[in-house]
Protein backbone atom coordinates (compact mmCIF):
# COMPACT_ATOMS: atom_id res chain seq x y z
CA UNK A 1 0.00 0.00 0.00
CA UNK A 2 1.24 3.46 -0.86
CA UNK A 3 0.53 6.03 1.80
CA UNK A 4 1.66 9.65 1.97
CA UNK A 5 0.45 12.32 4.37
CA UNK A 6 -0.53 15.90 3.66
CA UNK A 7 -1.24 16.38 7.35
CA UNK A 8 0.64 13.54 9.01
CA UNK A 9 0.93 12.82 12.73
CA UNK A 10 4.64 13.59 12.37
CA UNK A 11 3.69 17.05 11.19
CA UNK A 12 1.71 17.68 14.35
CA UNK A 13 4.62 16.89 16.67
CA UNK A 14 6.10 20.38 17.07
CA UNK A 15 2.66 21.90 17.55
CA UNK A 16 1.74 19.43 20.26
CA UNK A 17 5.11 19.85 21.95
CA UNK A 18 4.43 23.58 22.26
CA UNK A 19 1.00 22.88 23.74
CA UNK A 20 2.55 20.53 26.28
CA UNK A 21 5.00 23.18 27.41
CA UNK A 22 2.12 25.59 27.95
CA UNK A 23 -0.09 23.01 29.69
CA UNK A 24 2.42 21.92 32.33
CA UNK A 25 -0.20 20.46 34.70
CA UNK A 26 -1.38 18.21 31.89
CA UNK A 27 2.21 17.02 31.39
CA UNK A 28 2.48 15.98 35.01
CA UNK A 29 -0.81 14.10 34.90
CA UNK A 30 -0.02 12.31 31.68
CA UNK A 31 3.53 11.51 32.71
CA UNK A 32 2.27 9.94 35.92
CA UNK A 33 -0.24 7.87 33.94
CA UNK A 34 2.32 6.83 31.35
CA UNK A 35 4.65 5.32 33.94
CA UNK A 36 1.93 2.75 34.70
CA UNK A 37 1.01 1.83 31.13
CA UNK A 38 2.90 -1.44 31.01
CA UNK A 39 1.82 -2.52 34.48
CA UNK A 40 -1.86 -1.69 34.03
CA UNK A 41 -2.01 -2.90 30.44
CA UNK A 42 -0.72 -6.33 31.40
CA UNK A 43 -3.36 -6.56 34.16
CA UNK A 44 -6.16 -5.80 31.74
CA UNK A 45 -6.81 -2.24 32.91
CA UNK A 46 -6.37 0.72 30.53
CA UNK A 47 -4.70 3.91 31.70
CA UNK A 48 -7.49 6.51 31.45
CA UNK A 49 -6.30 10.12 31.83
CA UNK A 50 -8.38 13.07 33.10
CA UNK A 51 -11.12 14.05 30.66
CA UNK A 52 -9.53 17.34 29.60
CA UNK A 53 -5.98 16.00 29.23
CA UNK A 54 -6.11 13.01 26.86
CA UNK A 55 -2.90 11.10 26.22
CA UNK A 56 -0.82 12.43 23.35
CA UNK A 57 0.04 8.90 22.21
CA UNK A 58 -2.40 6.03 21.70
CA UNK A 59 0.15 3.67 23.26
CA UNK A 60 -0.13 5.49 26.59
CA UNK A 61 -3.61 4.07 27.19
CA UNK A 62 -2.15 0.58 27.52
CA UNK A 63 -4.93 -0.94 25.42
CA UNK A 64 -2.73 -3.25 23.37
CA UNK A 65 0.14 -5.63 24.05
CA UNK A 66 3.27 -6.13 21.95
CA UNK A 67 3.63 -4.21 18.71
CA UNK A 68 0.96 -1.53 18.73
CA UNK A 69 0.08 -1.99 15.05
CA UNK A 70 -0.93 -5.61 15.70
CA UNK A 71 -3.80 -4.37 17.91
CA UNK A 72 -3.40 -7.30 20.27
CA UNK A 73 -5.84 -6.36 23.07
CA UNK A 74 -5.14 -6.55 26.78
CA UNK A 75 -7.13 -9.13 28.73
CA UNK A 76 -9.96 -6.74 29.66
CA UNK A 77 -10.47 -5.40 26.12
CA UNK A 78 -13.07 -7.38 24.16
CA UNK A 79 -13.29 -7.35 20.33
CA UNK A 80 -16.67 -6.97 18.66
CA UNK A 81 -18.31 -6.11 15.36
CA UNK A 82 -21.74 -5.12 14.08
CA UNK A 83 -24.47 -6.56 11.88
CA UNK A 84 -24.57 -3.36 9.83
CA UNK A 85 -21.89 -0.72 10.18
CA UNK A 86 -21.42 2.89 9.17
CA UNK A 87 -19.88 3.39 5.73
CA UNK A 88 -16.57 5.28 5.82
CA UNK A 89 -15.11 5.38 2.31
CA UNK A 90 -14.69 1.60 2.21
CA UNK A 91 -12.36 1.62 5.22
CA UNK A 92 -12.27 -1.56 7.27
CA UNK A 93 -12.70 -1.39 11.05
CA UNK A 94 -11.56 -3.29 14.10
CA UNK A 95 -13.53 -2.57 17.27
CA UNK A 96 -12.97 -3.21 20.98
CA UNK A 97 -14.82 -2.44 24.22
CA UNK A 98 -13.63 -2.18 27.81
CA UNK A 99 -15.95 -2.09 30.84
CA UNK A 100 -14.49 -1.68 34.35
CA UNK A 101 -14.86 -4.65 36.67
CA UNK A 102 -17.66 -4.43 39.22
CA UNK A 103 -20.06 -2.51 36.98
CA UNK A 104 -22.29 -3.61 34.11
CA UNK A 105 -24.01 -2.15 31.08
CA UNK A 106 -27.69 -1.43 31.72
CA UNK A 107 -30.45 -2.09 29.22
CA UNK A 108 -32.61 0.90 28.26
CA UNK A 109 -35.87 -0.26 26.69
CA UNK A 110 -35.33 -3.26 24.44
CA UNK A 111 -32.37 -2.06 22.37
CA UNK A 112 -30.28 0.76 23.80
CA UNK A 113 -27.37 0.14 26.13
CA UNK A 114 -26.34 2.47 28.95
CA UNK A 115 -22.60 2.07 29.38
CA UNK A 116 -21.17 2.75 32.85
CA UNK A 117 -18.56 5.34 33.70
CA UNK A 118 -15.10 4.12 32.74
CA UNK A 119 -16.23 2.36 29.56
CA UNK A 120 -13.83 2.69 26.61
CA UNK A 121 -14.94 2.10 23.01
CA UNK A 122 -12.11 1.70 20.49
CA UNK A 123 -12.53 1.83 16.71
CA UNK A 124 -9.54 1.37 14.40
CA UNK A 125 -9.82 2.37 10.73
CA UNK A 126 -7.55 0.69 8.18
CA UNK A 127 -7.21 -0.41 4.56
CA UNK A 128 -5.93 -3.80 3.47
CA UNK A 129 -3.54 -3.70 0.54
CA UNK A 130 -5.87 -6.16 -1.17
CA UNK A 131 -9.36 -6.49 0.26
CA UNK A 132 -9.84 -9.74 -1.64
CA UNK A 133 -6.99 -11.35 0.30
CA UNK A 134 -7.55 -11.85 4.06
CA UNK A 135 -3.80 -12.36 4.53
CA UNK A 136 -2.96 -9.04 2.90
CA UNK A 137 -0.94 -6.43 4.77
CA UNK A 138 -2.88 -3.47 6.10
CA UNK A 139 -2.25 0.17 6.91
CA UNK A 140 -3.88 1.73 9.96
CA UNK A 141 -5.14 5.25 9.35
CA UNK A 142 -6.77 6.37 12.59
CA UNK A 143 -8.00 5.10 15.95
CA UNK A 144 -11.02 6.72 17.59
CA UNK A 145 -11.68 6.46 21.29
CA UNK A 146 -14.91 7.16 23.15
CA UNK A 147 -14.40 7.23 26.91
CA UNK A 148 -17.27 7.57 29.37
CA UNK A 149 -16.33 10.03 32.14
CA UNK A 150 -18.49 11.15 35.06
CA UNK A 151 -19.84 14.04 32.97
CA UNK A 152 -20.42 12.08 29.77
CA UNK A 153 -18.59 10.69 26.76
CA UNK A 154 -15.41 12.27 25.37
CA UNK A 155 -14.20 11.52 21.81
CA UNK A 156 -10.53 11.60 20.83
CA UNK A 157 -8.85 10.63 17.57
CA UNK A 158 -5.33 9.31 17.03
CA UNK A 159 -3.68 9.46 13.59
CA UNK A 160 -1.19 6.72 12.76
CA UNK A 161 2.26 7.66 11.49
CA UNK A 162 3.57 6.44 8.16
CA UNK A 163 5.85 3.87 9.82
CA UNK A 164 2.89 2.31 11.67
CA UNK A 165 4.80 2.54 14.94
CA UNK A 166 2.37 4.81 16.77
CA UNK A 167 -0.63 7.11 16.64
CA UNK A 168 -0.69 10.74 17.78
CA UNK A 169 -3.63 12.71 19.16
CA UNK A 170 -5.18 15.11 16.66
CA UNK A 171 -8.01 17.54 17.37
CA UNK A 172 -7.84 19.14 13.93
CA UNK A 173 -8.10 16.07 11.71
CA UNK A 174 -5.98 15.48 8.64
CA UNK A 175 -5.87 14.19 5.08
CA UNK A 176 -4.26 10.85 4.22
CA UNK A 177 -3.85 9.77 0.57
CA UNK A 178 -4.43 6.00 0.39
CA UNK A 179 -4.44 3.45 -2.43
CA UNK A 180 -5.65 -0.14 -2.23
CA UNK A 181 -7.29 -2.94 -4.22
CA UNK A 182 -10.97 -3.23 -3.36
CA UNK A 183 -13.11 -6.31 -2.76
CA UNK A 184 -13.87 -6.57 -6.49
CA UNK A 185 -10.21 -6.43 -7.51
CA UNK A 186 -10.27 -2.83 -8.72
CA UNK A 187 -7.53 -0.32 -7.79
CA UNK A 188 -8.85 2.52 -5.63
CA UNK A 189 -7.43 5.83 -4.46
CA UNK A 190 -8.72 8.31 -1.94
CA UNK A 191 -7.75 11.33 0.12
CA UNK A 192 -9.01 9.89 3.39
CA UNK A 193 -10.25 12.55 5.79
CA UNK A 194 -9.61 12.12 9.51
CA UNK A 195 -12.38 14.05 11.28
CA UNK A 196 -11.86 16.96 13.62
CA UNK A 197 -13.01 16.63 17.21
CA UNK A 198 -15.99 18.87 16.39
CA UNK A 199 -17.00 16.61 13.49
CA UNK A 200 -16.84 13.59 15.79
CA UNK A 201 -19.11 15.40 18.23
CA UNK A 202 -21.53 16.41 15.47
CA UNK A 203 -22.18 12.83 14.38
CA UNK A 204 -22.32 11.42 17.90
CA UNK A 205 -24.44 14.16 19.42
CA UNK A 206 -27.77 12.90 20.75
CA UNK A 207 -30.08 14.63 23.25
CA UNK A 208 -27.52 17.37 23.79
CA UNK A 209 -24.59 15.07 24.55
CA UNK A 210 -22.16 12.73 22.80
CA UNK A 211 -23.33 9.09 22.65
CA UNK A 212 -22.10 5.85 21.03
CA UNK A 213 -23.87 4.97 17.79
CA UNK A 214 -23.07 1.42 16.72
CA UNK A 215 -23.13 -0.86 19.77
CA UNK A 216 -26.73 -1.60 20.71
CA UNK A 217 -28.56 -4.84 21.36
CA UNK A 218 -29.87 -5.48 17.86
CA UNK A 219 -26.59 -4.54 16.13
CA UNK A 220 -24.48 -6.68 18.50
CA UNK A 221 -26.80 -9.68 18.24
CA UNK A 222 -24.58 -11.87 16.08
CA UNK A 223 -21.87 -14.50 16.22
CA UNK A 224 -18.26 -13.38 16.64
CA UNK A 225 -15.26 -15.63 15.82
CA UNK A 226 -13.57 -15.68 19.23
CA UNK A 227 -10.34 -17.73 19.63
CA UNK A 228 -12.29 -20.62 21.19
CA UNK A 229 -14.96 -20.57 18.51
CA UNK A 230 -17.95 -18.47 17.40
CA UNK A 231 -20.21 -17.18 20.18
CA UNK A 232 -23.09 -14.73 20.15
CA UNK A 233 -21.62 -11.39 21.22
CA UNK A 234 -24.41 -10.69 23.70
CA UNK A 235 -23.72 -14.01 25.39
CA UNK A 236 -20.00 -13.28 25.48
CA UNK A 237 -20.56 -9.82 26.93
CA UNK A 238 -22.68 -11.37 29.69
CA UNK A 239 -20.08 -14.07 30.35
CA UNK A 240 -17.40 -11.37 30.57
CA UNK A 241 -19.42 -9.45 33.14
CA UNK A 242 -20.12 -6.55 30.77
CA UNK A 243 -23.87 -7.18 30.49
CA UNK A 244 -26.41 -8.08 33.14
CA UNK A 245 -28.98 -10.86 32.98
CA UNK A 246 -31.65 -8.47 31.67
CA UNK A 247 -30.30 -8.97 28.13
CA UNK A 248 -31.49 -12.29 26.73
CA UNK A 249 -29.87 -13.06 23.35
CA UNK A 250 -32.61 -15.60 22.56
CA UNK A 251 -35.28 -12.89 22.78
CA UNK A 252 -33.27 -9.93 21.45
CA UNK A 253 -34.11 -8.29 18.14
CA UNK A 254 -31.47 -8.62 15.43
CA UNK A 255 -30.67 -5.81 13.01
CA UNK A 256 -30.56 -7.07 9.41
CA UNK A 257 -27.22 -7.27 7.64
CA UNK A 258 -27.55 -4.71 4.87
CA UNK A 259 -25.60 -6.68 2.24
CA UNK A 260 -26.91 -10.18 3.06
CA UNK A 261 -29.52 -10.70 0.36
CA UNK A 262 -29.77 -14.43 1.09
CA UNK A 263 -31.18 -13.87 4.59
CA UNK A 264 -32.95 -10.52 4.56
CA UNK A 265 -35.47 -8.79 2.29
CA UNK A 266 -34.69 -5.64 0.32
CA UNK A 267 -36.90 -3.62 2.67
CA UNK A 268 -35.18 -4.99 5.79
CA UNK A 269 -31.71 -4.36 4.40
CA UNK A 270 -32.50 -0.86 3.18
CA UNK A 271 -34.06 0.15 6.50
CA UNK A 272 -31.08 -1.25 8.41
CA UNK A 273 -28.64 0.67 6.23
CA UNK A 274 -30.54 3.94 6.62
CA UNK A 275 -30.81 3.41 10.37
CA UNK A 276 -27.06 3.01 10.84
CA UNK A 277 -25.90 5.58 8.29
CA UNK A 278 -28.57 8.28 8.59
CA UNK A 279 -30.69 8.01 11.73
CA UNK A 280 -28.04 9.38 14.09
CA UNK A 281 -29.15 12.77 12.71
CA UNK A 282 -32.54 11.85 11.27
CA UNK A 283 -34.45 11.04 14.43
CA UNK A 284 -36.74 12.98 16.75
CA UNK A 285 -33.83 14.12 18.93
CA UNK A 286 -31.04 14.30 16.34
CA UNK A 287 -29.46 17.24 14.57
CA UNK A 288 -31.85 16.84 11.61
CA UNK A 289 -35.01 16.54 13.70
CA UNK A 290 -36.40 19.72 12.12
CA UNK A 291 -36.54 17.99 8.72
CA UNK A 292 -39.33 15.65 9.78
CA UNK A 293 -37.43 12.83 8.02
CA UNK A 294 -36.86 10.06 10.55
CA UNK A 295 -34.90 7.03 9.38
CA UNK A 296 -34.71 4.81 12.46
CA UNK A 297 -35.36 1.13 11.89
CA UNK A 298 -38.45 1.23 14.13
CA UNK A 299 -40.16 4.08 12.26
CA UNK A 300 -43.43 2.89 10.68
CA UNK A 301 -44.94 6.13 9.37
CA UNK A 302 -44.45 6.19 5.58
CA UNK A 303 -44.35 9.97 5.38
CA UNK A 304 -41.77 10.28 8.17
CA UNK A 305 -39.60 7.76 6.33
CA UNK A 306 -39.79 10.09 3.33
CA UNK A 307 -42.43 8.50 1.13
CA UNK A 308 -44.23 11.28 -0.76
CA UNK A 309 -42.75 13.76 1.71
CA UNK A 310 -41.65 17.19 0.62
CA UNK A 311 -38.50 18.51 2.34
CA UNK A 312 -39.05 21.17 4.99
CA UNK A 313 -36.28 23.28 3.50
CA UNK A 314 -35.34 24.11 -0.07
CA UNK A 315 -31.85 24.01 -1.53
CA UNK A 316 -29.75 23.36 -4.60
CA UNK A 317 -29.03 19.87 -3.27
CA UNK A 318 -32.51 18.75 -4.38
CA UNK A 319 -31.81 19.17 -8.12
CA UNK A 320 -35.39 20.33 -8.59
CA UNK A 321 -36.84 17.11 -7.18
CA UNK A 322 -39.98 17.43 -5.06
CA UNK A 323 -40.19 14.40 -2.76
CA UNK A 324 -37.73 12.55 -0.57
CA UNK A 325 -39.01 9.23 -1.91
CA UNK A 326 -41.28 8.73 -4.90
CA UNK A 327 -42.44 5.10 -4.69
CA UNK A 328 -41.39 3.14 -7.76
CA UNK A 329 -39.17 5.94 -9.08
CA UNK A 330 -35.68 6.29 -7.60
CA UNK A 331 -34.68 8.83 -10.25
CA UNK A 332 -37.27 11.26 -8.87
CA UNK A 333 -36.36 10.62 -5.21
CA UNK A 334 -34.20 13.12 -3.31
CA UNK A 335 -32.95 10.40 -0.96
CA UNK A 336 -31.40 8.35 -3.76
CA UNK A 337 -30.12 11.50 -5.50
CA UNK A 338 -28.21 12.71 -2.45
CA UNK A 339 -26.76 9.29 -1.65
CA UNK A 340 -25.53 9.07 -5.24
CA UNK A 341 -23.47 12.27 -4.99
CA UNK A 342 -20.01 13.11 -3.68
CA UNK A 343 -20.60 16.86 -3.93
CA UNK A 344 -20.15 18.20 -0.37
CA UNK A 345 -23.17 20.47 -0.83
CA UNK A 346 -25.43 17.70 -2.11
CA UNK A 347 -24.30 14.45 -0.53
CA UNK A 348 -25.84 12.64 2.37
CA UNK A 349 -24.53 11.84 4.85
CA UNK A 350 -22.71 15.17 4.97
CA UNK A 351 -19.82 13.88 7.11
CA UNK A 352 -17.80 10.69 7.14
CA UNK A 353 -17.47 10.02 3.43
CA UNK A 354 -15.98 11.47 0.25
CA UNK A 355 -16.83 8.50 -2.00
CA UNK A 356 -20.21 7.25 -3.18
CA UNK A 357 -21.15 3.95 -1.59
CA UNK A 358 -22.09 2.30 -4.88
CA UNK A 359 -23.50 -0.90 -3.39
CA UNK A 360 -25.70 1.04 -0.97
CA UNK A 361 -27.01 3.29 -3.74
CA UNK A 362 -27.91 0.14 -5.67
CA UNK A 363 -29.75 -1.23 -2.62
CA UNK A 364 -31.72 1.97 -1.97
CA UNK A 365 -32.56 2.27 -5.67
CA UNK A 366 -33.84 -1.31 -5.66
CA UNK A 367 -35.83 -0.61 -2.48
CA UNK A 368 -37.55 2.46 -3.91
CA UNK A 369 -38.20 0.76 -7.26
CA UNK A 370 -39.76 -2.21 -5.43
CA UNK A 371 -42.44 0.02 -3.86
CA UNK A 372 -45.86 0.16 -5.43
CA UNK A 373 -45.66 3.05 -7.86
CA UNK A 374 -47.21 6.27 -6.60
CA UNK A 375 -46.63 9.60 -8.39
CA UNK A 376 -47.30 11.37 -5.09
CA UNK A 377 -48.96 14.80 -5.65
CA UNK A 378 -50.83 13.61 -8.75
CA UNK A 379 -54.15 13.49 -6.87
CA UNK A 380 -53.82 17.25 -6.28
CA UNK A 381 -53.46 17.89 -9.98
CA UNK A 382 -56.55 15.80 -10.76
CA UNK A 383 -58.66 18.02 -8.51
CA UNK A 384 -57.63 21.28 -10.21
Amino acid sequence: MRLNRHSSPDGFQKFHSLLLIIALPGILLMSACSTNVEENGESGTPVIPPALTPHEQLADYGLFRGNLKDLNPIEGLLPYNLNTELFTDYAEKQRFVYVPSGVTINLSGTNLLEFPEGTVLVKNFYYSDDQQNPASDRTLIETRLLIHYDDGWRPNTYAWNSNQTGALLTQSGGVVPVSWTDSKGAPRNINYQIPTVNECGACHRMSGGVEPLGPNVRNLNKLYPYPDGPVNQLEQWRASGFLGEDVNPDEAVKLPVWDDADTWTVNQRARAYLDVNCSNCHNEMGMARNTGLYLTYEEQDDNRIGICKEPNTAGAWGAGLIYDIVPGNADESILAHRMNSADPVVQMPRLGRTLIHDEAVQLITEWIESMEMNPCGEQLLVGE
